[in-house]
């Protein structure tokens, strides 16, 4: 699927004469928070973050037509810990009090896949972006009983969300750059911050075709869901991202 992309962008950029950039990485995000409508703590689950990938890709289009991005990004948490679901529920699908005082180990993914089209306003030391992100959270959920006394538990369901979408970007002395983005969507009953800065270093090796970076950041995203129920949570996830860019 991501060589099918690249492919895309690097056609229409033969045919347009617009440049594209793609870029991958490791975000170490630790996740916290609470599920099941505010019922269980991801702490007492032993729930906690992990090293989750990330790419993107983005196309400068001509005229005025919007500029694209688009960023695939994993987000999992896993853990073990013995739950008191006395307050709790259902979440996505699993029946949480079916555990009530066993022993699990949990697995949560909130893996998404963002598609932006915004436009740059290019000004005099930097440049603006403005535009929709629309983001597809391919949420998923699993408990399973360690001890093997309730059948294992697993549910699924995906939620789009179509935030406001703003960013910056400036170049520095040194072969150095530096972005920030922010998105957001804060409606009654889901509320999200997602916020990303990042610096970039061009590395001083000559090609004819592509400019070759590393790039280091901090992603922070946190999403307030209190509608759909069955999805109901209130959930954070941050931390340092490392990765690698190459612009044409």
């Amino acid at each position: 699927m991501k060589k099918v992309l690249v492919g895309a962008l690097l056609a229409a950029t033969a045919t347009y004469g617009s440049a594209i950039e793609v870029g991958t990485g490791i975000w170490q995000q630790s996740m916290s928070g609470d599920i099941a409508n505010n019922a269980l703590n991801m702490g007492d689950m032993g729930l906690s973050g992990s090293n989750d990938l990330y790419f993107y890709a983005t196309i400068d289009m001509p005229l005025i037509i919007p500029n694209i991005k688009v960023r695939s990004q994993s987000l999992t948490a896993n853990g073990s810990g013995t739950l008191s679901t006395a307050t709790a529920s259902d979440f996505l699908g699993v029946d949480l009090s079916a555990f009530d005082g066993l022993a699990t180990t949990s697995s949560l993914d909130l893996s998404y896949i963002d598609v932006v089209a915004h436009y740059g306003l290019p000004l005099p030391v930097m440049n603006v972006d403005f535009g929709i992100n629309v983001r597809m959270i391919n949420g998923s959920f699993s408990m399973k009983d360690d001890g093997g006394f309730v059948a294992t538990q697993e549910g699924s369901k995906t939620l789009p969300l179509p935030m406001l979408h703003a960013a910056v970007s400036m170049p520095l002395p040194g072969n150095i750059s530096v972005y920030g983005e922010y998105n957001t969507l804060p409606i009654e009953g889901l509320n999200v911050s997602d916020l990303l800065v990042k610096a970039r270093y061009v590395l001083p090796v000559p090609t004819l075709i592509v400019d070759l970076g590393i790039e280091v950041g901090y992603h922070d995203f946190t999403i307030a869901i209190t509608k759909p129920a069955d999805m109901a949570s209130d959930i954070n996830s941050k931390g340092f991202f490392v990765g690698v860019a190459a612009e044409f």
